[in-house]
């Protein structure tokens, strides 16, 4: 009887022991997501508030992406980003420059990556006639749990302000459902010429 008794009790222990564990690691995890949900919005606010806002396009990457889904303009400053995926030659975490002013930039999502590219000038003196140049890009993963990725003019009447969204989503355990997380963020363009379009 005591031995059964025992054995209920150690039983009952190990499932608060995992169900402990599993709400720690599920809390940590979800801070994680947050974190990473946050850089990503702030690296969209800062490609999308540097560009000149007459160059803007907002589109798709191609028929297989959903509308709205694709970004595309010049820059008309140097910014500088942190991301936790990293940049090509580069390592992650840090903040690193990516894009001069005039360089062209795309951001869209590619599986559950959202990435920007950005050519790198060829340095002077690197060619010595138009046919040999070869551009090189920097590739940013701006986040690698990507779900969706959203933006759009916030009024079509308004070209000023941009609305960029990603929804994040990471599974901890394999039988029990994924976190979770959107960000929205109304982003006010700093260079104003004419407006930007839908490529649609």
């Amino acid at each position: 009887m005591v031995i059964g008794i025992m054995g209920i009790v150690i039983s009952g222990l190990g499932y608060l022991l995992q169900n402990g564990f599993y709400m720690w690691n599920f809390g940590s995890a979800r801070m994680a997501v947050n974190s990473e949900a946050r850089i990503a919005i702030e690296a969209l606010h800062k490609f999308v508030q540097n560009a000149q806002s007459s160059t803007i396009r907002i589109s798709r990457k191609d028929a297989s992406q959903p509308a709205n889904s694709f970004i595309a303009g010049k820059l008309a400053e140097t910014i500088y980003l942190k991301t936790t995926g990293g940049t090509c030659g580069f390592a992650g975490g840090g903040s690193n420059m990516v894009g001069t002013a005039g360089a062209e930039f795309q951001i869209f999502q590619d599986g559950k990556h959202l990435v920007a590219y950005v050519p790198v000038p060829p340095a002077p003196g690197a060619y010595s006639s138009p046919s040999t140049i070869t551009v090189s890009y920097n590739a940013v993963t701006i986040t690698s749990n990507l779900e969706a990725f959203t933006v759009s003019f916030t009024d079509t009447t308004n070209d000023k302000i941009i609305s960029v969204g990603v929804r994040l989503s990471k599974r901890v355990y394999h039988d029990r459902p994924p976190i979770s997380i959107m960000l929205k963020k109304a982003v006010v363009l700093k260079h104003h010429h004419t407006s930007g379009f839908y490529g649609n």
